[in-house]
């Protein structure tokens, strides 16, 4: 092998471990997972999970987003800093610092700010608590208490 050829085989090898480190490390340090599922009423549910953080709790998800469109084109949307799977029920999550947004086609959007919420990634119902405010146009309720409840 003449010293051409081994500078060449070198620059070649370098070449595919830069590109497979740099792949590695875009893969690992993706933080947002997406997730689409269907929910049991044919309801698309979009997920969106944050692992920016690390907990001892394995049962805490760290900046959580759900996203449902109906049939009817409304869309319902809850972010949330931290949700934490409830032990009596795998279905249902204490969210914290919860924002929501919902969409009702060709009526206007409803943003709700609470505390807390009791989400359930079922059937979506959301029991929204501790200093809620809703917003509607040019109206803004307060209350302690907001129930969700998604009829089918």
């Amino acid at each position: 092998m003449t010293r051409s050829n081994f500078i060449q085989f070198s620059i070649v090898v370098l070449i595919i471990l830069l590109i497979y480190l740099t792949y590695n490390y875009i893969n690992k340090s993706g933080k947002d997972s997406n997730i689409l599922e269907k929910t049991e009423s044919n309801k698309l549910v979009e997920k969106k999970i944050s692992k920016n953080e690390e907990t001892l709790d394995k049962n805490v998800i760290s900046e959580l987003t759900y996203k449902s469109l109906d049939d009817n084109g409304n869309i319902y949307e809850i972010n949330s800093d931290s949700g934490t799977i409830q032990e009596n029920d795998k279905s249902t999550l204490l969210l914290k610092n919860v924002k929501a947004k919902i969409l009702v086609y060709d009526h206007g959007t409803v943003y709700i700010f609470s505390d807390n919420a009791l989400y359930n990634k079922i059937s979506l119902d959301t029991h929204f608590y501790e200093n809620v405010n809703l917003t509607y146009k040019d109206h803004n309720i307060k209350s302690d208490d907001l129930f969700f409840k998604v009829f089918r």
